[in-house]
């Protein structure tokens, strides 16, 4: 692999959190490491500690301590025994800027020899941020611009291939990069690798229950109120229907009258019509007129 020439760092890599955090021998330890000649493009290469401490100026065993802290601060990711290094974010600050970069950095990457278990996830890490990355950068061409195919058939052959290699333990790098998508570069990445919808099927959180749930109860605790509430709830429902029938009638009644004194007028509900008084039966007009039809 040849030297590398030149390396590109974006300036907000100063107002960085995570830079903020870390002290003047971490800082430039990790500017090392974007600097180093030994460096790859694809921010994956074998850095041993002994070159790197020479860049930096410091003794090995300090470096030792200094790498683990900046993995701890999520800005490396660094494999001791294999002595393997990944500038985390690299790609998601500095994206590929075209289709041919692309397919070079992933011939780069197909190279690498990814025997170890930790080398594996670091290698499986770096191809999920330098594709989500170069695909969200792809979204600034114009839709039917020439790089689009160019960029497409090259990165679904790898990450099938990469698949059928590693299985799920290749998708799960994705859930974490494809936050930093966007939904339209998520909408292009699964129509390019299709096998990233299963990411969105999250379970459900609060399942039903398929049985009621078990409840323990004491047998201890005084049951007097729940007995008494018992009594009760019975003798409202095996109240008897003559009982139910006079509360039922005495409440229409109730709703009737206060009907009749809101509207002025009785109620036509089939009840008897009021007959005329005694001494009018017995008045000298009614008696005459009985006594012309008999």
């Amino acid at each position: 692999m040849a030297l590398k020439k030149f390396a590109q760092i974006n300036c907000s890599i100063l107002r960085s959190k995570k830079m903020a955090d870390c002290n003047h021998e971490e800082r430039w330890a990790y500017l090392c490491a974007h600097l180093t000649p030994i460096g790859s493009y694809t921010g994956i290469f074998h850095y041993p500690l002994v070159l790197w401490a020479q860049d930096a100026g410091t003794a090995v065993d300090e470096l030792h301590g200094v790498v683990n802290r900046l993995c701890e601060a999520g800005l490396v990711e660094y494999d001791h025994d294999e002595e393997l290094l990944r500038i985390v974010g690299l790609h998601r600050q500095r994206p590929p800027e075209n289709a041919s970069r692309l397919v070079s950095m992933l011939g780069d990457l197909s190279n690498m020899e990814t025997d170890s278990g930790s080398v594996a996830r670091i290698w499986m890490n770096g191809v999920a941020e330098l594709s989500v990355a170069a695909v969200k950068r792809a979204q600034s061409w114009i839709p039917d611009s020439a790089e689009w195919p160019k960029l497409r058939e090259p990165l679904k052959a790898f990450l099938r291939q990469s698949y059928q290699e590693y299985a799920d333990d290749f998708l799960e790098p994705f859930a974490a990069e494809l936050k930093h998508a966007g939904k339209a570069g998520r909408a292009e990445l699964v129509s390019i690798f299709p096998l990233l919808t299963e990411l969105d099927r999250a379970p459900c959180r609060h399942p039903a229950d398929t049985v009621a749930a078990h409840v323990d109860v004491d047998v201890d605790v005084d049951d007097t109120e729940t007995n008494t509430k018992t009594e009760t709830e019975t003798k409202t429902k095996t109240k008897t229907p003559r009982e139910f029938s006079e509360t039922l009638t005495s409440d229409v009644s109730h709703a009737e009258g206060v009907e009749v004194l809101r509207n002025g007028a009785a109620l036509d509900r089939g009840s008897p019509i009021p007959s005329p008084r005694e001494s009018t039966k017995r008045s000298a007009l009614v008696m005459g007129l009985k006594q012309q039809h008999s």
